[in-house]
C-alpha cells in the first residue's frame, strides 16, 4: 500500500514539474488556497463546479510535521503527540472544456498517554467503546492514505457535468493492553450536474454516496491473570460494562462499525453584477450502520440511522483591488442507535444461529453546527492578496438521551468560539513574507438546571429487581463536557518564506505555533500547544 502511495505522489510531482516547464508568466505570487476560496463552487460537493476554475494549472507538493503538548485536550486525544505528512495537490485546466482535480496525502500520528475511545474518530458513530480508567493509557499510532480525484466537463454552454471520489484508509492501533488494532475504509462518490440558463445564474444539483466501514481486534498481550474492563457508551459515557475475553462489543473475534450515507445537494448561484456574487448550497442526508457482522452465527449489538440537513450561503462581493466574502453555514443532525435484543441457540449439527427478539432504543440525539465568517482578501493581484483578514464565530449544541431501560442520562450544552486573524503578504524582488496573527476566545454553558451541567440521571419507571443499574464514567464525563464548555483564549503567530525558483517554481516553508490557556478548569490542565513545520513547492502555468 505504501508503495503505490508513494509512486502515485511521485508521479503527481513528476507531472507538476512537466506543467511548470511549459509556462511562460511570472506566477510566483499564487496562492493555491486564493485560488480555491475565489469561488465557493470549488470547494463544493458539486465537482462540475470545477469549470469556475481560472484559465491556469497549479499544483503543490509538501511536507508538514505538527508536534502537539498540554493537557487541555479532548478524552480520546493526547497531550503528547507529533505526526508528519506529505500532499501534493494540483488543479489543472486541460482546455476551455475540462478541468481536473487531484490530491494525493499521507499522515502518520503517534501519541502518548491515549485512552479514551477505541475508535479513530468517536464522533462518527451514535455509540462509544471507551476504557473504564486512565490506568492503562498508553502509545497510539495511526497512518492515513487519502486520494481525491474529480474531473469537470462542459457539455454545453448551458451544461456542465462533473463528479468527484474520495478515498481513505488507515490504520490505527494501540500498543499496551488492553490493545486494538483498527482497519478503516471510508470512500465518497458525488457526481453532478449544472444548468446554466444564462449568464447571471447557475443552478446545480448533485448526489452524495459515503460508506464507511472500521473494523477493530481487541488483544491482550500481557500478563493473563488480569481483567480489562470496557465502558459500552450508548451516549454520556453511560452503558453497561464489558470483560474482555467474553462475547460482546470487544469480542476477540473482531467486529467492524459500518456506516452507509446517501443526500442530495442543490445550489443556486446568482450574480446580480460583475462585482456580486450570490452562492447557495441546501442539502438533506440519510445514515444508516450497525455495529457487528451480519450473519446466522454472529450478531449485530446495535443498528442507528439518522439525517443530516445543512445550508450554506456565501455572498461574495470582487472588485479591482479587493474581495470581500462572507459566509454562513449552518447544520442540523438527528440519529437514533437501537440496541439488538438476540440469543443464541444450538441447532443440529453443532451449529450456532442468532435468533433476534427486536431491539431498544440506546439514544436519540440533535446536533446543531452554525458558523458565520467574514474573508477580507486586501489589494489582490496574481491571485493573492498582500492582507488576508478573517473574523468568524463558531455555534455547536448538543441534546441526547442515552437509555439502559428503565434508567437514561440526559445532556444538553453548547459552545461558542470568536477568532480574528490577519496575515501580511510583503514582496522583496524574489522573495516573499508572509506574517499572521491570530487571537481566538470560546466558552459553554450547560442547558440543564443541574449543579454540575455535565449531565442529569433519571428513571422512566421503577426498575424491578432483576434490572440492573448500568454503568458510567463519571471521569470520561466531566473531561468532555469541561473541554467543550472551559472558558479559554489562544493565540496564533505564524511566518512564511516564499523563493521564486524559475518563472513558474517556487519553494517555501511556513511555520506556525499556537498557544490555548483555559480558564477555571477542575478536570484537565489548562494550557494546550502545537508547532506545525511545513516545506514545500508550488508551481504555476497560464
Amino acid at each position: 500500500m505504501k508503495f503505490f502511495f508513494f509512486a502515485g505522489l511521485l508521479g503527481c510531482v513528476a507531472l507538476s514539474v512537466q506543467a511548470q516547464q511549459t509556462g511562460t508568466s511570472a506566477l510566483f505570487r499564487y496562492d493555491i488556497d486564493f485560488v480555491r476560496c475565489s469561488n465557493a463552487m470549488l470547494t463544493s460537493d458539486n465537482a462540475a463546479g470545477l469549470y469556475k476554475l481560472p484559465t491556469l494549472k497549479m499544483s503543490v507538493a509538501q511536507l508538514s510535521m505538527l508536534k502537539s503538548d498540554g493537557g487541555f485536550v479532548n478524552y480520546y486525544q493526547s497531550d503528547n503527540s507529533r505526526s508528519w505528512a506529505a500532499l501534493t495537490e494540483s488543479y489543472y485546466r486541460l482546455n476551455d472544456r475540462t478541468v481536473f482535480y487531484g490530491k494525493v496525502e499521507y499522515q502518520d500520528f503517534t501519541g502518548k498517554n491515549m485512552s479514551g475511545s477505541v475508535f479513530l474518530d468517536p464522533y462518527l458513530y451514535p455509540f462509544d467503546i471507551t476504557e473504564m480508567t486512565t490506568e492503562n493509557a498508553g502509545k497510539k499510532n495511526s497512518e492515513t492514505y487519502n486520494l481525491v480525484g474529480a474531473v469537470g466537463y462542459e457539455l454545453s454552454r448551458k451544461i456542465v457535468v462533473g463528479a468527484k471520489a474520495d478515498y481513505k484508509s488507515a490504520n490505527y492501533a494501540k500498543f499496551k493492553d488492553l490493545r486494538h488494532t483498527n482497519s478503516f475504509l471510508d470512500f465518497t462518490l458525488t457526481p453532478g450536474i449544472i444548468f446554466r440558463p444564462n449568464a447571471k445564474i447557475d443552478v446545480g444539483l448533485n448526489w452524495f454516496y459515503r460508506k464507511s466501514v472500521e473494523g477493530m481486534l481487541f488483544k491482550m498481550y500481557g500478563t493473563t491473570d488480569r481483567q480489562y474492563t470496557s465502558l459500552i457508551s450508548f451516549g454520556g459515557f453511560y452503558g453497561r460494562t464489558e470483560l474482555f475475553g467474553e462475547d460482546g462489543y470487544t469480542d476477540s473475534n473482531g467486529n467492524p462499525a459500518v456506516n452507509t450515507f446517501n443526500g442530495l445537494s442543490a445550489q443556486l448561484t446568482l450574480r446580480p453584477s460583475a462585482d456580486w456574487n450570490w452562492y447557495n448550497n441546501v442539502s438533506y442526508k440519510t445514515f444508516d450502520g450497525y455495529y457487528g457482522r451480519r450473519s446466522t452465527t454472529t450478531p449485530v449489538y446495535s443498528e442507528h440511522n439518522g439525517s443530516t440537513t445543512a445550508f450554506e450561503t456565501v455572498i461574495s462581493h470582487p472588485t479591482a483591488l479587493h474581495r470581500h466574502d462572507l459566509k454562513a453555514t449552518f447544520i442540523s443532525e438527528n440519529v437514533a442507535n437501537f440496541e439488538n435484543i438476540y440469543r443464541k441457540e444450538n441447532r443440529p449439527g453443532n451449529r450456532t444461529e442468532i435468533v433476534y427478539f427486536g431491539n431498544t432504543e440506546a439514544l436519540n440525539r440533535h446536533i446543531i453546527k452554525a458558523n458565520v465568517e467574514y474573508i477580507g482578501n486586501l489589494f489582490v493581484k496574481d491571485y493573492s492578496s498582500r492582507w488576508l483578514l478573517r473574523a468568524g464565530c463558531d455555534f455547536y449544541n448538543r441534546q441526547q438521551t442515552a437509555t439502559v431501560f428503565p434508567y437514561y442520562r440526559k445532556q444538553d450544552f453548547s459552545s461558542l468560539t470568536a477568532r480574528l486573524s490577519a496575515q501580511r503578504r510583503i514582496d522583496s524582488r524574489r522573495n516573499v513574507y508572509h506574517i499572521t496573527f491570530a487571537a481566538n476566545y470560546g466558552t459553554g454553558w450547560s442547558g440543564l438546571s443541574q449543579s454540575n451541567g455535565a449531565a442529569i440521571d433519571g428513571l422512566y419507571t421503577t426498575p424491578s429487581e432483576n434490572e440492573y443499574e448500568p454503568k458510567r464514567s463519571d471521569a470520561l464525563l466531566q473531561h468532555e463536557y469541561e473541554y467543550f464548555t472551559a472558558p479559554r483564549i489562544g493565540a496564533v503567530a505564524g511566518f512564511g518564506f516564499t523563493r521564486l525558483l524559475s518563472n513558474n517554481l517556487k519553494a517555501y516553508t511556513n511555520i506556525t505555533y499556537s498557544f490555548t490557556n483555559a480558564l477555571n478548569v477542575k478536570y484537565l490542565n489548562s494550557t494546550a500547544q502545537q508547532i506545525s513545520v511545513a516545506v514545500g513547492c508550488a508551481f504555476a502555468t497560464n
